[in-house]
């Protein structure tokens, strides 16, 4: 417990270990209680059965068998509302940083390693990527709202064919040249795929859930591309498996506030070729 609470301290996260560790106590003193009380049930229908065989009235034994199958009912309730708790909070148990990585509060904290070229410096007014895409008329990013509202891009002419052209030169050079097996997959998502790739319960804010069914529009090709093989034990002479896929990805960029989200930064909407390898 010492190692992931000192995780959770370096991450800045904020989670109460003690309750997962008291909920877990809880749901294991459950199961054995449990367990015992079907064991004691078990003996006495046994025992029931040998009164029957002999003549003789098991009544009290009856009795004393139907209230412990009411009390294993009522255990059983108990024992499901803590499991789903329990299951709940470990889900945000963060990942274990590597302790070379530095400690710090957020991202100004971070540390520069590495890189390969200053940024250019110029004594003239640099255009942005978006003055650019307007002057060329590739994008038509004042018209995309009247469509779908703020934060969506449309891609006109050269524009819709630069970013086809681009979805199909990635995939033909992964597939062609890096051995990647292309996919095309569904982009909803159910909820038990999105918790195995660690997107919920953290990211639930981030995304886009259908209203009546148990899907989320995916925030990512990684979702599905990680979720083929789920419980799948991949013998390791049939790796490594490579696939390359495309998808548009939805996110609702909710903690954007207060970031650059001029052009095509932070969009709820974009297209994306994604690389997932199994090693």
């Amino acid at each position: 417990p010492e190692i992931i609470r000192q995780a959770v301290k370096n991450r800045s996260e904020n989670l109460d270990l003690d309750e997962i560790i008291e909920l877990d106590k809880l749901r294991r003193t459950g199961i054995t209680k449990i367990q015992n009380l079907k064991k004691e049930r078990n003996e006495i229908s046994e025992k029931v059965g040998k009164l029957k065989q002999q003549g003789k009235n098991p009544q009290e034994l009856m009795e004393k068998a139907r209230d412990l199958s009411n009390t294993i009912k009522d255990s059983e309730k108990k024992q499901r509302e803590i499991e789903d708790r329990f299951t709940k909070a470990v889900q945000w148990i963060p990942n274990i940083p590597h302790e070379s990585v530095p400690i710090g509060k957020g991202s100004e904290e971070n540390q520069f390693i590495r890189g390969l070229k200053e940024p250019p410096k110029s004594d003239f007014h640099v255009l942005t990527h978006w003055e650019i895409a307007e002057a060329l008329d590739i994008l038509d990013i004042k018209r995309a709202p009247k469509i779908s509202g703020s934060r969506f891009i449309l891609y006109k002419g050269l524009g819709a064919k630069l970013e086809r052209a681009l979805i199909n030169f990635f995939l033909d050079l992964h597939t062609k040249k890096h051995g990647y097996i292309e996919i095309f997959p569904p982009v909803l998502n159910p909820t038990h795929c999105l918790y195995g790739t660690g997107q919920l319960p953290k990211l639930e804010d981030d995304m886009y859930k259908c209203r009546d069914d148990d899907f989320y529009l995916s925030p990512t090709a990684e979702v599905p591309l990680t979720n083929i093989h789920r419980d799948e034990i991949i013998p390791e002479k049939k790796l490594p498996i490579c696939y390359a896929a495309y998808t548009p990805c939805f996110r609702r960029e909710a903690g954007s506030y207060g970031k650059d989200v001029r052009g095509i930064k932070r969009v709820h909407q974009f297209n994306k070729v994604e690389l997932v390898k199994y090693t």
